[in-house]
């Protein structure tokens, strides 16, 4: 999805709809415009990649094991041994 933001500052924009819309296209995806500042689109936002994901989870099955990320979330250390040849991220 590519969401254009600060639609409220015009006159400092980058690209304009048009070439968002295009690219969006271009890449098969969905293109939406928001103002977080003004809360402009930002339900519709949610939403629409809300109502794109069960499509998504369908083409994931599809790919079979290949998109698949084998993630495994370790307790954290206590504070006393952070740092003490356990490795990686002590934050």
């Amino acid at each position: 999805m590519i969401v254009g933001n600060k639609t409220e500052a015009a006159d400092r924009r980058k690209v304009q709809t048009e070439e968002g819309q295009a690219k969006a296209r271009e890449l098969g995806t969905l293109f939406i415009e928001t103002s977080a500042m003004q809360g402009s689109n930002i339900t519709a936002l949610f939403r629409r990649v809300a109502h794109a994901l069960p499509s998504q989870e369908a083409e994931d099955a599809a790919a079979g094991d290949r998109n698949l990320i084998d993630l495994r979330v370790m307790p954290k250390p206590p504070k006393e041994d952070v740092g003490v040849d356990v490795g990686g991220c002590a934050c």
